[in-house]
């Protein structure tokens, strides 16, 4: 059942990303940064595509370590 569980575990997921990316990739920030700019300049339909890929991301991972949880808890 979809709750708000689910959506901050992906939360949690997603930060985890982030912080991979920041550990593995030196100059992440700044690509971000720069990157960042160009985004505002799609359309309304490239913003709302961009949106809804962070959402999804989000939910599969909360999904995915939710799933994880309670198997783990089954076996317990």
């Amino acid at each position: 059942m979809f709750n708000g569980f689910v959506l901050f575990l992906g939360s949690i997921g997603l930060a985890l990303i982030w912080s991979l990316l920041n550990f593995l990739t030196p100059n992440f920030k700044e690509k971000v940064k720069k990157e960042g700019k160009k985004i505002w300049d799609f359309s309304f339909g490239g913003k709302l595509f961009i949106v809804s890929s962070l959402l999804f991301i989000v939910l599969f991972f909360g999904f995915a370590l939710d799933f994880l949880i309670r198997l783990i808890l089954s076996f317990l």
